[in-house]
């Protein structure tokens, strides 16, 4: 477990740097689910990115977030090594 916590602060690091980088950057605004419910670009770059690290590197692992399709889709939710 204490890998996996490494590995997060790593790239949570390396997300809090690409904001930094972009933070002047236009912005492209999207609605989600209505007008209060916004997501960005960078957002959803910061999402994506994120994502491809862990399943990269964690192939056995699975992701369970409040805006996947269906939990269902998940054969495995390990929270261990």
């Amino acid at each position: 477990m204490k890998n996996k916590l490494e590995f997060a602060k790593q790239i949570v690091l390396e997300a809090g740097d690409y904001l930094r980088l972009h933070l002047h950057d236009d912005l492209m605004i999207s609605k989600k689910t209505g007008p209060t419910d916004l997501v960005t670009q960078m957002d959803q770059q910061v999402q994506k990115d994120l994502v491809e690290k862990i399943t990269h590197r964690y192939l056995e692992d699975r992701i369970c977030g409040r805006r996947w399709p269906s939990l269902a889709d998940f054969r495995r939710f390990r929270l261990g090594d």
